[in-house]
């Protein structure tokens, strides 16, 4: 048996003695059959939660999660989805030695809006059990982080991370709710020479400027102090950005809901005030009652070893350099849970990913057996069935074995990315009649989808609808992240507004396959 205990590295077991009294080492990732600690999930309505700090910690933490969702829910003003998209997958090492193996160094929490860009499910992970001040600002950063995209998918970088550091110092204490009291951020940047830039950089900041290690500290600051100038300084700047913020979860363009929310705002003293915040000794801040939510979870489930090798798959980056513990790992839940579908859905994204559609096709039809109505399983059997397809001679009846599947595929999608997914599989199908309902209910499911919405565009080509395409297109450009290219989309939309003034068309391109 191997146990994946690093980035790149599988060995059987790895241990020293140190010292005369013999401390025992532990590798990262040491899985629980050669000494690591065991693993507990604690669902609850928002989260579910994997730790291998014992159930006790588990459910601590999945109670300050929901606590801290439903605060933010009802006091932020923040407009959420009142359903999520999807649950969030939460992991907590209790160790930094594990949390370094999956996250970048300078970090104590991360959130991936796309998991480890293979599954595509959002996840939070950080490291610590006890809930320290230090731990609980970690926390309420990264769930803010989660909490911002279920609502706005392509945030402003200054907004993004001032939220987070904004809701990092929220507390709730007997009863009493308090927002806007100074991070521990800007206790920590007091104590250094590092410069803090002006609000208007930090709005303006192209994206790698702000993240360079040099800078961030300083924009993480000022993007707290914009926030909670917008949020304090009167009522006029309050009911402004809580309308800002209401426009961008709606879909509006951050340029879009700036000038709508802002319009002959006064915005010369704003540097100002941004600057004086963070110098000030004290800070306003928000106070009031706030009964908390009840709080309801699923009693703390154990996982198995085997299920322990599927969460480090989940977690680790895929590429060439982590193949053999990717497959390692995958190996070890084969041996110890034979037949399990959630591994083979896993072999069979590992399959997809290095080019081997007929096994990914293979491992879903046994995984179908088991579980037929699973829209994961469907979505990677068509996925590999549509690739083989495209790899033979012949015309379209190459295809026809796909639609049956596809079927099933689309009726059982209700996550945006599966339904984008199932239109571009039916449009190139030449099915607009399914295609387009399907792209249009990805994007109502998320209006933020720039795929999604550029898909929908390319389809209306097709439909002879260019107005309509010209406007969807404008949008999906106007949702790109500050300092992303936009060449190809720029020159899809040209050919689209040469199809309108020369309507009816039913030229265009031909979409681009969303990410499943």
């Amino acid at each position: 048996m191997v146990c994946r205990v690093g980035r790149g590295v599988a060995v059987a077991v790895l241990v020293f003695v140190v010292g005369c009294g013999g401390t025992l080492y532990r590798a990262p990732f040491t899985c629980p059959a050669h000494g690591g600690p065991g693993w507990t999930e604690v669902a609850t309505p928002h989260f579910i939660v994997l730790s291998d700090a014992g159930s006790r910690a588990a459910s601590n933490i999945a109670d300050e999660l929901e606590t801290i969702h439903a605060a933010f829910e009802d006091l932020s003003g923040m407009a959420l989805p009142s359903t999520p998209r999807q649950v969030e997958r939460v992991r907590v090492v209790e160790r930094a030695a594990d949390y370094l193996q999956v996250a970048p160094p300078g970090t104590a929490g991360l959130f991936k809006p796309d998991g480890n860009g293979v599954d595509q499910v959002p996840t939070l992970m950080f490291y610590g059990t006890r809930l320290t001040e230090w731990t609980t600002s970690v926390i309420q950063h990264e769930l803010t982080h989660s909490l911002v995209h279920r609502s706005i998918v392509n945030p402003p970088l200054w907004l993004n991370e001032g939220m987070a550091e904004y809701m990092s110092s929220f507390s709730l204490d007997h009863g009493v709710a308090t927002f806007g009291k100074k991070p521990l951020r800007l206790r920590v940047l007091r104590r250094s020479p590092l410069p803090v830039p002006s609000g208007s950089d930090a709005m303006s900041a192209a994206p790698r400027r702000f993240r360079s290690p040099e800078l961030r500290e300083g924009y993480y600051v000022a993007s707290w102090a914009l926030v909670h100038v917008l949020s304090h300084a009167s009522s006029d700047h309050r009911k402004r950005f809580r309308a800002y913020l209401r426009m961008l979860s709606d879909g509006a363009t951050t340029a879009e809901a700036w000038k709508a929310a802002f319009a002959e705002f006064d915005l010369t003293g704003l540097d100002a005030a941004v600057s004086a915040e963070i110098v000030a000794p004290q800070t306003q801040v928000y106070q009031g009652p706030y009964k908390a939510r009840p709080i309801e979870h699923a009693t703390p489930r154990a996982l198995s070893d085997a299920e322990v090798h599927l969460l480090w798959v989940a977690l680790l980056p895929w590429n060439h350099a982590t193949k053999k513990v990717i497959l390692g790992d995958l190996e070890e839940a084969d041996r110890q849970s034979p037949g399990d579908p959630e591994a083979m859905f896993w072999r069979a994204k590992v399959m997809q990913q290095f080019k081997q559609p007929a096994e990914a096709e293979r491992l879903m039809r046994a995984a179908l057996q088991i579980k037929p109505d699973e829209p994961r399983y469907r979505g990677v059997l068509v996925a590999a069935m549509y690739e083989l397809a495209a790899y033979q001679r012949g015309g379209p009846e190459r295809f026809a074995p796909l639609r049956e599947p596809l079927e099933a595929f689309a009726q059982s999608a209700h996550r945006y990315r599966e339904l984008a997914a199932a239109a571009w599989l039916y449009a190139t199908l030449a099915d607009l009649d399914h295609a387009v309902p399907l792209a249009a209910r990805a994007v109502k499911e998320n209006p933020t989808c720039i795929e999604c919405i550029e898909l929908l565009a390319t389809l209306s080509i097709k439909i002879g609808k260019p107005d309509d395409a010209v406007l969807l297109q404008e949008r999906a450009i106007a949702l790109l992240p500050d300092g992303l290219p936009s060449a190809r989309l720029v020159e899809r939309l040209d050919r689209y507004k040469a199809a309108a003034s020369a309507q009816p068309s039913s030229a265009g391109a031909s979409p681009t396959p969303p990410s499943n």
